[in-house]
């Protein structure tokens, strides 16, 4: 009897480590693809004209990202999740003041921004 219970140790090990390491993979992927939102930038002029600019984001510490816009849009990748700013600076020099945002933890996220 002894020896059925030491025959079965180590299936029941292997077992358990095959569901650790699965486990681990799994929660690695998650991490992963959480750790990087996007952020979309429309550029707008008032009507809702499409406006190229440079757009920058701004948090406590300055620049967290920046993009320059083609036919009204561009994106941002790898920028810290949190509290941030948003401006934009056409070519002729207008400049929207930089208004608060919000940066999610992952995802996408869509801002929309005003330049004279």
């Amino acid at each position: 009897m002894v020896r059925a219970g030491r025959a079965r140790y180590p299936s029941m090990m292997r077992a358990r480590l095959f569901a650790l390491l699965a486990s681990m993979t799994i929660l690695g992927v998650s991490t992963t693809a959480l750790a990087e939102p996007v952020v979309v930038v429309h550029v707008r002029r008032p009507g809702n004209e499409v406006a190229d600019a440079e757009v920058v984001l701004r948090d406590a510490d300055g620049v967290i990202g920046s993009c320059r816009t083609t036919a009204g849009t561009c994106e941002i990748h790898g920028v810290r999740p949190g509290r941030a700013t948003v401006s934009a600076r056409d070519d002729q020099g207008n400049e929207t003041p930089g208004r608060p945002v919000m940066i999610p933890p992952d995802g996408k996220v869509s801002l929309f921004v005003a330049v004279p």
